[in-house]
């Protein structure tokens, strides 16, 4: 069963767009590396939702979970830098997320 999938997906904000189409398994781990602008933390909100895609859909094990809110969807988006609690361990501030 796949877990995440990104079908034809088209995001577009002034002279930036970014276009994707992906399948990642359940289970499977993802890096996501690139430059800075290439759409890392954009390809990020849009999976969580906090930025809408202009065309497609994102499925969440089968479930179209493109046009839900983020408190709505089985993912979360938290960054690293300016996020991590100092008075708490490695392991609480992952948690966080969880």
């Amino acid at each position: 069963m796949s877990g995440l999938e990104l079908n034809n997906l088209n995001f577009l904000r002034d002279d930036f767009s970014l276009s994707l189409s992906t399948v990642l398994p359940q289970g499977s781990k993802t890096l996501l590396v690139g430059a800075s602008g290439a759409g890392k933390s954009t390809l990020l909100s849009l999976i969580a939702g906090f930025l809408y895609p202009k065309v497609g859909k994102i499925m969440w094990k089968g479930e179209d979970i493109t046009s839900l809110p983020p408190q709505d969807r089985p993912v979360t988006l938290l960054f690293q830098e300016h996020n991590l609690f100092p008075h708490l361990t490695l392991e609480k501030n992952v948690a966080l997320g969880l």
